[in-house]
């Protein structure tokens, strides 16, 4: 398990979501979890995408390597639990938590004392990076 705990801190700007999924690619890159990268991303956008549309303040993403998955967590200054939605079939939005709760194999909502953190969890390939 790494001791350390990248942590990335953003702006609420639509480029913060850019710069979330880059921060992510490489962070698993670098563990040598590339097999994990493409859902990683796409949860994570959803995840800074919510904060940006919900919360508005600044954001912070993490990750952790735990003993049997990574899990990433999304940060952001409003205690307010997000809920799935339901959405018309020609919506563009309110999918979000939908595609998180599709994908991830886990995932959930913890308060802090700044707001919360929505994370999920991928579990790691068995026999390392697949």
């Amino acid at each position: 398990m790494n001791a350390s705990v990248p942590r990335l801190e953003l702006p609420p700007r639509a480029q913060s979501a850019k710069a979330a999924r880059a921060f992510v690619a490489d962070t698993l890159a670098g563990w040598e979890c590339g097999a994990l990268s493409d859902v990683a991303v796409l949860l994570v956008s959803e995840l800074v995408t919510n904060a940006l549309l919900h919360a508005g303040t600044t954001i912070v993403v993490d990750c952790r390597m735990r003993e049997d998955a990574v899990r990433i967590g999304v940060s952001d200054g409003v205690a307010a639990s997000g809920a799935r939605r339901g959405f018309a079939a020609d919506a563009t939005t309110g999918r979000g938590l939908v595609i998180v709760e599709s994908l991830a194999d886990d995932w959930g909502v913890s308060r802090t004392e700044q707001g919360k953190t929505t994370w999920f969890d991928l579990r790691l390939p068995f026999g390392g990076e697949g």
